[in-house]
């Protein structure tokens, strides 16, 4: 009986294999399409000239159930990839507003959990307009690209780099303290990369530190106001981002 049994499933082997393929082909971008052909399918498979015997059901519900695990694999692929691209900034390729607030929440809980330190650097492009304004869109764009690039081959593994705005960008640094935190800005500014938007474009920023940084109230009631507490420790670099900003222009125009 297992001989037969194995026989009749092994008979599905070429059946698999084109509801493999045939679903390969198509695209989940378009769903109407994309379930109108899986429709197809089932209709198939329900009429399967050589089901017979007493197995017939059984292994039609096992082509069944086999397109539907493949469906289930696709549609949650495809679900992740949506997830993903989510939180990426498409010009840049680095992480995006919504990954940065997600990024900032989870590193400000484990942080408060296990008492541990990280650094959050704000960042600002200089005369950004002004490179727009002057070169067109195309260059401005170029600049965004090669900052995102700088701050991706300046930082660490543990590291993510953020772009958080038309020519802001953030860093969350873990485990880091202020100092350490500021040697890394340096690398970042002095990146190779950078070299040809100098005298054109120039770089503020702001950098906070956890704990240190924030009231002790605020920082020990972080794992029941996550929100409060990001916010809070954003303002901070946001302020400091603002006071580099006015101190680079007053040296720019004392140069002038």
């Amino acid at each position: 009986m297992t001989s037969v049994s194995n026989q009749h499933e092994e008979s599905l082997d070429p059946d698999k294999a084109r509801i493999e393929r045939e679903l390969s082909c198509l695209d989940l971008a378009d769903p109407t399409i994309f379930f109108a052909h899986v429709s197809k399918l089932r209709s198939w498979i329900s009429q399967r000239p050589d089901l017979t015997f007493s197995d017939e059901q059984h292994l039609s519900t096992q082509l069944h159930h086999f397109l539907d695990q493949l469906i289930a694999t696709r549609v949650s692929t495809e679900l992740s990839r949506i997830s993903a691209e989510a939180r990426v900034d498409h010009l840049t390729s680095i992480g995006n507003q919504r990954a940065f607030q997600e990024f900032l929440g989870g590193e400000i809980e484990r942080s408060s959990r296990y008492q541990r330190c990280f650094t959050l650097v704000l960042f600002d492009l200089d005369r950004f307009k002004l490179v727009n304004d002057r070169y067109g869109h195309p260059a401005g764009n170029l600049l965004l690209i090669d900052f995102a690039k700088a701050l991706t081959e300046s930082l660490r593994q543990s590291d993510q780099a953020f772009r958080i705005g038309g020519d802001e960008f953030a860093a969350v640094l873990p485990e880091t303290q202020l100092v350490t935190g500021e040697t890394i800005i340096r690398r970042i500014l002095h990146c190779p990369v950078l070299a040809r938007w100098n005298g054109t474009s120039g770089v503020s920023w702001g950098i906070a530190n956890w704990p240190s940084d924030l009231p002790p109230t605020l920082a020990d009631a972080a794992t029941d106001l996550p929100l409060e507490s990001s916010k809070a420790l954003t303002s901070i670099a946001d302020q400091r981002l603002y006071n580099c900003k006015k101190l680079n222009e007053s040296s720019r125009l004392n140069q002038t």
